[in-house]
């Protein structure tokens, strides 16, 4: 187990810190377990840490910037080791005004650009309660905008002389916020939801404050250096402003998104009022079941947005309360200036909140209307279909009727083949039986066999063939050979015409 770690969980839930609840065992292992999604290796890290002198005589003008702050980029051991060795130096010395860390990744749904040990390390130095692990926990690895969502807020009070690495008291608060903002893309969705995390200590004893920032907008980013590090002799921006600036920061893409997504469903509620159901125009509007599918997704992003409006909303009232609590300890400090601001942006996030709740309420009935025209639809269909049957049927059963017309007609035919048959049998039959008798007596009958008399008167004449009996059996065998010869002939040809 990572030894800096295991010490920084002690510090932080040791006997110096009797606020802390939790069991430190579960936070290791939850730290352990999902360091995989959440951190970067080695040779991939960068973490901005900057510190902001007084700008009296005590800071080295060689060491600082012309506004009186040093940055450091955390990416490696040695930039490490000079973070820690600067970290000491401001802590030993109380130079500095301020110190800032920022924490980033390549795109929101990708690794922090740092390791666990780096993070140990920075949170260790800087004294950064536990809870805060809450916020690192939401970001990391993910695959859609709402895995690993952690929109919640923690805030601590050390009374001076209860904590002996903090003895003059400290207050600490984290949170994490989501927005809306327009990503640029030329493809796919404009618009994406982003988080950021925030983390604030302060000294109840200096008035310094020790910012932790991860994933911060580009716009926010300047104007918290503008508000905190650009003049040396302005000093800190009160911080009370600060998050009253990171809050307002996060309804200002709400009006576009908005905008969007009434154009979305106005499009699809259009197409559903005005769809002509019976006598469709060339120039109609085109109803389906992906119109259905397409509002589905619209219902999904105007619910994600009031769950990102609910979590503004509680992290503005958990801010609120702080600065409640923490002008109670130290009443110099109290602004009205910051309970306006934040009255001016919960008034903004309740009206959207609003808008997007009557979005909603249009989308369901659109829902209900698109539901009605694809049953209307299916129903219409499954109509023409059963009428289509119907008349198919009729053409079936009038074949049929048809056919079985034919059928019988067939079997009158067959029948009267039938007793055809039997009489050319039967004819056929007596032909045969007569025919060798009838040609027997043509023979006889003819010159072609006589009766020679003889000289008794009782004998009867005795059969004599004539000469010319030999043509007749020529003449029958030729005839015979050419009758069989004829239908031979024909159906060669009729083969080599095929």
């Amino acid at each position: 187990m990572d030894l800096d770690l295991e010490q920084y969980v002690q510090e932080r839930s040791g006997p110096s810190n009797p606020w802390f609840m939790g069991d430190p065992n579960f936070i290791l292992t939850q730290l352990i377990q999902d360091s995989e999604r959440l951190f970067r290796e080695e040779s991939d890290t960068s973490a901005q840490v900057v510190f902001q002198t007084r700008g009296d005589d005590n800071s080295n003008p060689e060491e600082t910037t012309y506004n009186g702050s040093k940055e450091i980029l955390i990416d490696g051991p040695e930039s490490l080791a000079s973070f820690l060795q600067e970290n000491r130096s401001r802590e030993h010395n109380v130079v500095f005004r301020g110190k800032l860390s920022v924490l980033r990744q390549n795109h929101s749904w990708d690794k922090l650009l740092i390791t666990r040990e780096i993070l140990v390390k920075i949170l260790r130095a800087q004294k950064v309660f536990l809870p805060f692990l809450d916020c690192v926990h939401s970001f990391g690895f993910r695959l859609d905008e709402d895995t690993e969502v952690w929109e919640g807020l923690h805030r601590r009070y050390t009374p001076p002389g209860l904590d002996s690495l903090e003895p003059d008291g400290e207050y600490e608060i984290c949170y994490t916020y989501r927005y809306v903002t327009c990503n640029g893309r030329s493809e796919g969705p404009t618009w994406s939801v982003r988080q950021t995390a925030v983390y604030e200590k302060r000294n109840l004893g200096n008035g310094c404050s020790t910012w932790i920032l991860i994933q911060p907008s580009d716009p926010v980013w300047k104007r918290f250096k503008t508000a905190n590090f650009s003049d040396p002799g302005q000093g800190q921006q009160e911080p009370s402003l600060t998050h009253c600036m990171f809050l307002a920061s996060a309804v200002e893409g709400w009006k576009g998104y908005v905008s969007q997504l009434r154009q979305e469903l106005l499009e699809i509620s259009e197409k559903a009022q005005f769809v002509r159901l019976n006598k469709k125009r060339p120039d109609d509007f085109v109803v389906s079941f992906s119109d259905a599918q397409k509002l589905q997704r619209l219902r999904t992003k105007l619910l994600r947005a009031l769950l990102v409006l609910q979590g503004q909303m509680d992290a503005i009232s958990g801010v609120e309360t702080h600065f409640k609590e923490l002008n109670q300890v130290n009443p110099a400090g109290n602004s009205k200036l910051q309970y306006v601001s934040l009255d001016g942006i919960k008034g903004s996030v309740k009206y959207y909140r609003s808008v997007l709740k009557g979005l909603l309420d249009h989308s369901e009935g659109t829902a209900s209307l698109l539901r009605q025209i694809v049953e209307y639809r299916l129903t219409e269909d499954i109509s023409n279909s059963s009428r289509a049957q119907e008349s198919s049927m009729l053409v079936l059963r009038s074949l049929t009727s048809k056919m079985q017309a034919d059928n019988e007609g067939i079997l009158k035919l067959a029948e009267q083949s039938q007793k055809d048959g039997i009489r050319v049998k039967t004819l056929t039959v007596i032909t045969i039986f007569y025919l060798p008798a009838t040609l027997i007596a043509t023979i006889f009958s003819s010159n072609l066999v006589n009766t020679v008399p003889t000289s008794q008167a009782l004998e009867r004449g005795r059969l004599v063939i004539a000469p010319e009996f030999w043509i007749y059996l020529l003449i029958t065998v030729g005839f015979t050979a050419v009758t069989l010869a004829v239908p031979k002939l024909l159906e060669s040809g009729n083969r080599k015409c095929w």
